[in-house]
């Protein structure tokens, strides 16, 4: 949805670049995430008992990282667009 609202608005190389690295930054930290999950469901139960904070952890990070790219996209997207429309 990113790539075809930056298509219909006419990003420029800078703006594309900025809303590729923010696309790859999430993924990346997904992924993390994800590998984090992965880790922690083979651990023994007594210690998975005392460190479920982990999981909360990472998935803040993904969710920090979605506020700061969704800021980004705005700074991107919302002059573009009242630009678009006259405004």
């Amino acid at each position: 949805m990113v790539v075809a609202f930056a298509v219909v608005l006419r990003c420029d190389l800078i703006e594309w670049s900025l809303l590729i690295g923010c696309i790859g930054f999430v993924l990346v930290v997904e992924l993390l995430n994800s590998s984090i999950e992965m880790l922690y469901a083979i651990l023994p139960e007594d210690i998975r008992a005392n460190n479920f904070q982990v999981l909360d952890i990472a998935a803040g990070a993904v969710l920090l990282a979605s506020v700061f790219t969704s800021i980004i996209g705005c700074l991107v997207f919302i002059p573009k667009t009242l630009a678009m429309l006259g405004l």
